[in-house]
Order: C-alpha cells, then sequence, then structure tokens
C-alpha cells in the first residue's frame, strides 16, 4: 500500500510578510456607462473588469505619484515595473467581485431617439450615447445600483520604495475624484467606498489626506495630468445634475452672450482655447485631435457629513500648455465649485 506523505504546514501557500492584502467595498452613485468588454455597453456578466479598474488606477497612480521620478524616462520605468505592459507582468493582482443585490438595473438613456430621460442620466453627460442616425431605435443602457469589492494584493515595498504609500495615495484619489466605466470627468460612475454595513466610509477630514503626500514630490513630467495642488478640491451641496448644469451654461449660453459684439478672429480663439476644457462642440476649423480631456473632473461624493458634489482640477502641462489657458480652467473649477 502506498505510503501518503503528510503535508506539512510548510507547503501550504501563504502570503509573503512582505506582500499586503486589501479589499474595499464600493457602491455607485451614479450610473455605470459600459464598463464591460465593449465601449458604452453595460454587460450584467461582468459589468466591472480587473483589467478596467487597473487602468483607472494606473492612471491615477501617475496623477498623483508621476513627480516622484526625475523625469518622464524614469516614471514610465517605474509605470510598467509596478503596473505591467505587455512585456512585464505587473506586481499588483486586481480582483473585483461583483456583489448581487436586488437593487441592480439597467436602465435605457433615452425615451426615444431624440428624448434622453433626464431621470437616469443628465442629458449633457449622456450625448454620447445618442442612438445614430443609421440606428435609431439603437438606445444604450447604463447599469444602476451597482456594488462591489475590489481586493488589491501588493509588495510593501518595491524597487527600494514605499510601494504601499503609493498605493495608498493612489486609492485615496480614486475614492474621492474617481470612478469606473465611461464619462468619469463628468460623474458617471462615480464610485462611494462603505464600511461593512453600507454606510459612507469617509468624512470630510479624510479627503485632506492625499495632498501633503502629492506636494512633497519634485517637479512633474511634461504631458503627464496630475492633481492641481493649488485648487485642490472643492465640496459643493448642490447635486449631480446642477454641476452638469452649471457646466451646459458655461459652455453655451454665458459662452454667446459674453461673445457678442467680438470680432470672428476672437471667437475662433476663444474657441480653441475651450477646446482645452473638453467642449463637446464641433467647430469649424478644430479637428477631433484638438480637442483635450476636461482638466476639470465633477461627480457627487457620499460622506459621513452627507452627500455632496466635489470639483477638483488636473494640470496637464508639455505641448497642452499652451491652449489649456490656466486662467479659464481656473474660471470653469469656480464656476461649478459655486454652483447651489
Amino acid at each position: 500500500m502506498r505510503r501518503v506523505v503528510e503535508f506539512r504546514e510548510a507547503y501550504q501557500p501563504r502570503l509573503r510578510d512582505a506582500y499586503l492584502v486589501e479589499t474595499r467595498m464600493y457602491k455607485l452613485l451614479t450610473p455605470l456607462i459600459g464598463a464591460g468588454s465593449s465601449p458604452f455597453t453595460s454587460d450584467l456578466q461582468a459589468p466591472i473588469r480587473g483589467g478596467s479598474i487597473r487602468g483607472v488606477l494606473r492612471f491615477w497612480w501617475r496623477a498623483t505619484c508621476g513627480n516622484r521620478f526625475g523625469n518622464l524616462k524614469g516614471m514610465r520605468s517605474a509605470e510598467m515595473a509596478i503596473w505591467g505592459s505587455t512585456d512585464v507582468s505587473s506586481v499588483i493582482n486586481v480582483y473585483v467581485e461583483v456583489k448581487p443585490t436586488a437593487e441592480i438595473e439597467l436602465r435605457p438613456t433615452h425615451k426615444a431617439k431624440d428624448e434622453p430621460d433626464s431621470s437616469v442620466i443628465p442629458a449633457y453627460i449622456s450625448w454620447p450615447l445618442n442612438p445614430p442616425k443609421e440606428k435609431p431605435n439603437d438606445i444604450k443602457e447604463v447599469l444602476l445600483n451597482l456594488q462591489f469589492a475590489l481586493t488589491l494584493r501588493y509588495p510593501r515595498h518595491f524597487e527600494g520604495r514605499n510601494l504601499a504609500e503609493e498605493i495608498g495615495l493612489t486609492l485615496w484619489a480614486f475614492d474621492f475624484f474617481g470612478g469606473v466605466g465611461a464619462r468619469t470627468r463628468r460623474g458617471a460612475g462615480a464610485v462611494c467606498r462603505v464600511d461593512e454595513k453600507g454606510s459612507p466610509y469617509y468624512s470630510k477630514r479624510d479627503m485632506e489626506w492625499g495632498w501633503q503626500y502629492i506636494s512633497q514630490g519634485g517637479s512633474w513630467p511634461d504631458g503627464v495630468p496630475h492633481l492641481d495642488t493649488e485648487l485642490k478640491a472643492r465640496l459643493v451641496e448642490g447635486d449631480w445634475s446642477t454641476l452638469a448644469e452649471g457646466h451646459r451654461s458655461f459652455f453655451s449660453e454665458k459662452f454667446s452672450w459674453q461673445n457678442r459684439g467680438r470680432k470672428h478672429s476672437e471667437v475662433e480663439l476663444i474657441k480653441h482655447k475651450r477646446t482645452a476644457l473638453g467642449a463637446p462642440f464641433k467647430w469649424r476649423g478644430v479637428r477631433v485631435g484638438d480637442r483635450l480631456a476636461s482638466p476639470v473632473i465633477y461627480r457627487p461624493i457620499c460622506l459621513k457629513e452627507g452627500n455632496f458634489s466635489v470639483v477638483v482640477a488636473l494640470r496637464n502641462l508639455g505641448k497642452e500648455a499652451p491652449r489649456a489657458n490656466p486662467a479659464l480652467v481656473k474660471k470653469f473649477f469656480y464656476a461649478l465649485g459655486e454652483s447651489k
């Protein structure tokens, strides 16, 4: 009879002391626009993928820690070593578990082709989901009331750096300013970290934690979007639809009124500058590549003190800087920050 070898404790898989495993619970505050495998398409079977979250966290790592490596080459080298590339595996494992609840539902964004349903998502936010002329019945759906657990496994230290601090800073930015899916800079897919009872995890005071660590780094490489440590973040008592309306008026009615009587060349120059704010207009002479992602982010946020909205700005240096017009970015930031 074959002798069975005892399975020793030393052979059992275990996490090394140098690795950290952290699980956070989230709920969505706003509709999720297609975080599955197809753009703008919601998938009930896999509404949020680990790869999508990894990409989002990668962005927020650059926006909070990208100034720690001396130059762009150093930052990119560190980024690939941590988050992976086509040739190198990531040292961070990302797992997503969607919590099955009866409240999860798919809702159409439009009642009809030219009739957005603002009770689901503000029309100014959902315009990329408008059905095309050739497919008027192709109405997209968004996902509501989703809850999920996010688990990360990563080394405490990596290449002589405190990776735990970098990941903590990355998650801080994601929790307060980030989201999942499309249109997150406009508040879609906004996440709220919750405790085991489903209540808000953070207070107002927690939102101040990360700024000190961002400021401790050096200069930022050109072309790397990062959080604006001068403007920081502003809490607003207005809800999501109020900020969306403020956004719309800033780019349309006020813009048209303020520029009446100006020379055509001056108006065209202002239009070009506003492409740096992510304005969703097709102006004559403005190419698709000229329209930059908005440097101003707004979204709802839930805290222990209540429900608010938050506005935060990104700085995007480099070749875009002449068109980014810092004064206009600041004006846009404060216009949204004063919404009520």
